[in-house]
Parts: structure tokens; sequence; C-alpha cells
């Protein structure tokens, strides 16, 4: 999964200057990036870059902020815990797929909340893999006792060299899943059709754009209804692209609002512009009038396509997260 990091605030000439040497981090680069860290729910890897940011006792900046990291790494080890691992001797164990070391370990494993994989492996021994739950704040204990092969295995006499196999045919590529393309255009939609029937409300009042100003502007109740189809458009998918962006809400559910409230902004925006093209007006009331109508009809046939399309099971995933250091705000996001 790439990840994309974005940073805004006061810290952003500061982070960059800190974390481009990977080889040689500052203590404050690894406050930043223990920060950022725990902000993903990567509760090992901050507490690794917030313990090496306080064991730099002669750096000024690490004494001024000594109380606040010692704070958050506080809150980060709330969500680790310890593994004890024992068995056969000798015996190469993994976690996670990574070699921590051999039998016996002489020192508990720190790891993240959650379930972990330990397996071990030694010669002339079956590999034995076991899955544990490590909770926070607790100490888990497991054995990889290795039982011995029960023979050993057989070596085969040597096989006369066989032909190449015959080229097998390329498999084909499987069908990529169709595109969702209107459907991520409906709040974008809404809120253009909303700003133009808005934008229409405006112009029923404007004394400038109609010579005669009682028969241009229409009934109090049409100006109601073009305000109000054009509030419900641009606050409804306004709302849903923010949803999107910080808690994705149920596609399906999502969809069948933004359908309403675009046509709803659509049917606003083509009655006010009927309005302004049969009201006594100048080119210009005139022009806004036709460019409403166009608006609207375009955002109904995008409704159109929409509805025909098939509807997600869910969106693309985002996280996104503001998070807070001590020189200013970094703007992180998972694609």
């Amino acid at each position: 999964m790439l990840q994309e990091k974005l940073f805004i605030g006061r810290g952003v000439k500061s982070l960059f200057h800190h974390t481009r040497d990977a080889a040689s981090p500052t203590p404050k680069a690894a406050v930043q990036v223990g920060l950022a860290e725990s902000s993903l729910k990567l509760w090992l890897d901050a507490d690794k870059h917030l313990s090496e940011a306080l064991e730099a006792e002669d750096d000024d900046w690490v004494r001024q902020s000594k109380a606040v990291i010692e704070k958050q790494l506080a809150l980060v080890r709330e969500h680790l815990g310890s593994l004890i691992i024992t068995g056969t001797p000798n015996a190469e164990v993994f976690v996670d797929g990574v070699l921590v070391g051999r039998m016996p370990l002489v020192r508990a494993i720190r790891r993240q909340e959650g379930q972990a994989e330990i397996q071990g492996r030694l010669a002339g021994h079956q590999t034995v893999t076991r899955r544990v739950m490590v909770g926070a704040g607790s100490e888990r204990t497991a054995g990889l006792d290795l039982p011995i092969m029960a023979t050993p295995p057989i070596a085969l006499a040597p096989q006369p060299p066989r032909l190449p196999p015959a080229a097998a045919p390329k498999p084909q590529d499987p069908e990529p899943p169709p595109r969702i393309v209107y459907y991520s255009w409906l709040p974008w939609v809404s809120m253009a059709a909303g700003a133009v029937s808005l934008a229409d409300a405006l112009v029923f009042d404007s004394k400038l754009l109609c010579s005669n100003p009682s028969a241009c502007r229409p009934n109090r109740a049409l100006e109601i209804g073009v305000l109000l189809a054009g509030t419900t458009g641009l606050v409804v998918g306004g709302e849903i692209l923010l949803l999107e962006a910080i808690r994705p809400p149920d596609p399906r559910m999502a969809k069948a609002i933004l359908l309403v409230s675009s046509a709803v902004a659509a049917a606003g925006a083509i009655v006010a512009g009927a309005s302004l093209v049969q009201g006594h007006g100048s080119g210009t009331r005139m022009s806004s009038g036709i460019g409403s109508m166009v608006v609207g009809g375009l955002t109904l046939l995008v409704d159109s396509l929409a509805l025909a399309e098939t509807t997600p099971k869910r969106v693309r995933p985002v996280g996104i997260a503001i998070v807070p250091h001590l020189g200013g705000l970094i703007l992180l996001g998972t694609f």
C-alpha cells in the first residue's frame, strides 16, 4: 500500500530537513516520526523512535521537551505487551516472519497488542507454527516444542534429464473491475447545481440586471424553493466529500443521498433558469438563465448514469490524520 505523507504548518521545513538523512536522524526527527507512527497506531515503531530520542540526554531540544515526549511514550506503551517464548534449544524463532534469535531467548520480545504468529525451525525437527494473542500491558508465554522427525528423508535416485515442457499458453489477464466514474462525480455535481441555484436566487433580487424589477422578480414561493434547493445540493455534496476524507460512509447510502440532493438542486437550477429567461431583463440575466438550465440538465444526466452503474461495496480505502507535534501540524495520509 502506497503511503503518502504531506506535511503542513510550521514544522514542514524542519521535519523534511531532519528526516531526509535516514542514516543519522536527529532526536527531534525521531520524536516527530514517533508521533506520526502513534497516530497511525504503529505502536511498536513509535516506541522505538520515542525511546531513541529520550536517550539523547545531551540534546537541548530533548531536554526542553522531555515531559511531552515521556507523556506520549507512556500512551504508546499502553498498547504494547511482552511475549516470552520457550521451547527446543537451538531452534530458530520467527515472529511474524522475522527472525528474532535462537532458543533459549534471553529476553522477552516486545510486541504490539493483537495476534502474533510465532514459528520454530530446527534441522531434523518438524517446523511448528503458533498464533497467540498479545494483550496490551500484559505478558504472554508461548511454547515451541519441536518434535523430532519420525524418519530421515530418503535420498532419491537421480532422474534422467527431461525434455523441457512445451511453453504453456500465456494466461489471459483477468478483466479489471468496472471503474466507478459517475458515482465519484455525484458530490461535485450536487455542489455545482446547488451553487448555481443559490446564484439564481441572488439574481432574482438584483436590480442592476433588470430594467423593471417588479416584472422580473418571480413570486416569493419560487424564490424560497430555489434557495432551499441550492442549499440542499451545496451542503449535502460538501458533507459527503468531508466524510469520505475523514470516515468513509456506506457507498450505497451516500449514493442514494447524493442522487436526491443533486436532483433537487438540478430542479432548482432548471426552474430558476427558465424564470430568468422568461423575465424581462438584461442580456446577462438571459445568459445566467440559460447557463442554469444547462447545469441542471447536465446534473440530471450524471444522476441517470450514476443510477445505472454498479454501486461499489466499499469506497477506496483512505486514512487521513492530522497529527500535532512540537513544531506545528502534520497531515498524514494512507492511500
